[in-house]
Parts: structure tokens; sequence; C-alpha cells
């Protein structure tokens, strides 16, 4: 119904991992591609790691957001602190910190909010460095905004109404798993992976 939004996927942004120093580019494993990638890294950003204490307030962000009993409020807070101390790192791993935030904003039921960090990472995930971030991380954007905006329900604008249609059938064809030959069957088996989505979509 209107107003209401859906319950958020739980999912943990794969591109900020809980252990942040084993995947950061200073920091990564010493095969002949993760060197090859950490040494284009390091060329694009001279950002250091993460401080042990980052981490830490990182691990202490998901863990009262993912938690059994959490509390939103607080997660927002800690979400703040982390995403401003991140904002020296990689774009990939920045976009998984918005949309774990924008998250936490359509289970608070804001929407505006929710939209304006969905936004984020989307531009995050779409720009330089974006393509290293896990490969869920642009489908479950794409569906959380779409999500936030159809929440908006007799507010929502023209504009915004074809931004959330154009969201829900790219987050669908993503979805899917498949190497089909037209945009209808990729469609059709990412509706058959997520069928509360494409019944939304409809």
């Amino acid at each position: 119904p209107p107003g209401v939004l859906p319950q958020p996927q739980t999912q943990l942004p794969t591109t900020t991992t809980l252990d942040v120093q084993q995947s950061h580019p200073l920091t990564a494993p010493t095969s002949a591609l993760t060197q090859g990638a950490s040494l284009w890294l390091s060329a694009q950003s001279t950002a250091s790691p993460p401080t042990k204490a980052e981490i830490q307030l990182l691990r202490q962000a998901f863990s009262e957001f993912y938690g059994v009993t959490r509390d939103l409020a607080k997660s927002e807070e800690l979400l703040n602190q982390v995403i401003a101390a991140w904002e020296r790192q990689a774009p990939d791993e920045r976009a998984g910190l918005y949309r774990v935030r924008g998250d936490c904003y359509s289970a608070m039921g804001d929407a505006t909010k929710a939209i304006a960090d969905y936004d984020t990472a989307v531009t995050l995930l779409q720009g330089p460095g974006g393509d290293l971030a896990d490969p869920t991380e642009l489908p479950a954007s794409l569906l959380g905004r779409a999500r936030s905006f159809k929440s908006l329900g007799t507010g929502i604008s023209v504009a915004q109404a074809k931004q959330a249609a154009s969201d829900y059938e790219t987050y669908l064809k993503l979805a899917s798993r498949e190497e089909w030959d037209t945009d209808q069957e990729l469609l059709e088996d990412g509706a058959t992976r997520n069928p509360y989505a494409a019944w939304e979509y409809v």
C-alpha cells in the first residue's frame, strides 16, 4: 500500500567486507591477477586503508542493522559515521555502504532519503571503478530505488514513475542467470527468480 516500504532484502555488501583489510587494494592477495588489479587501483587512488577503528565501526553498524533486534535509529547513526569515514575509499566499497543506508531508510519509511542514497549507490556503481563491486550490488540498488519510488503512492511524479519502471526492468534483466537472445526472455527469466519484484513491476 502507498506509504509502506517493502522490507529490504537482508544483503550484506560484499564489496565492503567485514574484514576490509583483506580486500583493500593495498593489502590484496599476491596472485598475479590480484597484483595487477592492486597496481591499477593504487595508481587511481592514494587512499590509505581503513583504520582498525573504522573497521570496528563498520562491524558495529552492520551488526546493529542486520541483527535480530536492530535499532534503526542507531543503525542510521552508525552508518552515517561509516560513510563519512569511508569517503576516501574506492567507489565500489562506498556504493555498498550507501545501498545499505538506503535499505535502512527504506525500513524506516523515509522514501526520500532512501532514494537519495540509492541514487548515489547507482551513480558510483556505474562510474569509474564501480565495475569492481559485487555483481549483486547494482541490482539491489536499482530494486531498492524502484520500491522507494513506488512507496510514494499518489505523490509520485511522472518522471519518478518512469524511473521506477526502468529500475524494475533493469533489475529483472540483471536478475536473469541465463544468456537469452532477447530482452523479453531476460525479463521472463528474471521474473521467475523474483516473482514479487515482477508483480510490483507490472
